[in-house]
This record gives structure tokens, C-alpha cells and sequence, in this order.
């Protein structure tokens, strides 16, 4: 695969990736806004908007001290053959353990050294079936896919420090949507569990599609 564009944080743990990527490797138009980058491949159009997590959204006395979240739209321009992938992951500047971290409706990454801890989120397969039952940025036509796995979209996968998706074959004027979300704080006892570590990360990345177009009024171009 040939990295077409990525979109990328630093951190103490080191540096956290949101990438797309194509199976052609050729000129791509990337334009870049205040709001949002569009990028034209070879047969699709791709806009990503950047966001940040906000602490008014957590459980009352949690924060996280950065956050960061990668919406993805992607549209279907022509009948060419080409496959898009799209990864968010941590490249770490130190040894750091990481484990699946999932709840309802979320697939998440945790990963933590000796003073800090992070979590990496997306919508888990179950919320994309939904998406497409409704046609909300996912075709229902997509259903078909997964025919035999009730209630599932699997097309995203984890990978070492975070997640890999595989945008589904569209058809000319089809869009999907895909998100990531990170959030790092400094690892600390949690305030209503004194003897449990703190989990706003987690919460902060346990936000949807739904519920983050409500919020943000978000508005894609394409």
C-alpha cells in the first residue's frame, strides 16, 4: 500500500498516526483548509476533519490533558479499481504494554508506560451495522458483506498501538464515514474509586458518529 497522506500528533508516548492509503501510486490532490483536508485519488474523494475532545462531554470531575479526534468521509468518484485503507496507531518513543480495551459500541486501544496512559477509539462493528440499517454514511447495501456475522461491519482491525480499516468497495456517489479519537493523560488514582486508576481516557474516546455530528454540527464539504 502506498501512504497517500498522514495526519500525525506528538506526544510523550511518542507519535500518534492517522493515515490514509491507497493500492495506486500515483499524483494525489490534497487540499488543506482551516477545517478540513480533501484529498483526491484515483477514485475517490476524501475529506478528514480534525477535532478536539472536549472535557464538558466526560463524567463529572474527569478531564484528559490532550485529545484529539480524525473524521473521515469517503466518496466514491469513479468505476476504477482501487483499495483505500485507513490506520490510526501509536509509534512509540518508549516501551509501553497495550491492550484491548473495548465497551458497547467501542473498539478501543489501551496503551500505557510507567506515568502516562492513552486510549485509541473507533466505532466498533456493531455501531457501523446500525449506521448502514439507516444509511447514515454507510451503505445499506454493505449489509450483504457480512451476512452470516449478526449485527456486524467488521472493517476495522487492531493492529500493534491502535487500529487498520478497510474501506468497503463503493459504488460511484457511495460515501462511508470512519472515525478515530485519542485522549493521554498522566496516569492517576480515579477520584470516585480511590483504589482504581482513572479512566477519562476511555471515556473521552467513547463518543460516536451520533453523537459528535449533534455536538459539533458537523458539516463535510463533499
Amino acid at each position: 500500500m502506498n501512504l497517500i497522506y498522514d495526519s500525525h500528533l506528538d506526544n510523550e508516548m511518542g507519535r500518534v498516526h492517522c493515515m490514509l492509503a491507497s493500492n495506486h501510486n500515483y499524483y494525489h490532490d490534497i487540499s488543506i483548509c482551516d477545517k478540513s483536508t480533501v484529498i483526491r485519488t484515483q477514485s475517490h474523494i476524501c475529506e478528514l476533519i480534525n477535532i478536539k475532545l472536549k472535557d464538558e462531554w466526560l463524567p463529572k470531575g474527569m478531564y484528559v490533558e490532550e485529545s484529539h479526534g480524525w473524521l473521515w468521509k469517503i466518496k466514491r468518484t469513479s468505476s476504477d479499481n482501487e483499495q483505500l485503507y485507513l490506520k490510526c496507531f501509536l509509534e512509540p518513543n518508549c516501551e509501553v504494554l497495550s491492550q484491548p480495551d473495548t465497551g458497547e459500541c467501542l473498539d478501543a486501544i489501551e496503551i500505557e508506560n510507567d506515568l502516562k496512559v492513552m486510549h485509541i477509539g473507533t466505532e466498533d462493528p456493531e455501531v457501523l451495522y446500525y449506521r448502514a440499517k439507516i444509511s447514515d454514511l454507510m451503505p445499506s447495501r454493505l449489509l450483504k458483506e457480512f451476512s452470516n456475522e449478526q449485527y456486524y461491519l467488521g472493517y476495522t482491525e487492531y493492529m500493534e498501538n491502535g487500529f487498520r480499516t478497510r474501506v468497503p468497495d463503493l459504488i460511484r456517489n457511495e460515501v462511508v464515514y470512519f472515525q478515530y479519537l485519542y485522549a493521554l493523560n498522566t496516569i492517576k488514582k480515579s477520584e470516585m474509586y480511590p483504589n482504581e486508576n482513572d479512566i477519562s481516557t476511555w471515556y473521552a474516546v467513547d463518543k460516536d458518529k451520533s453523537f459528535l455530528a449533534k455536538e459539533l454540527s458537523l458539516k463535510f464539504t463533499i
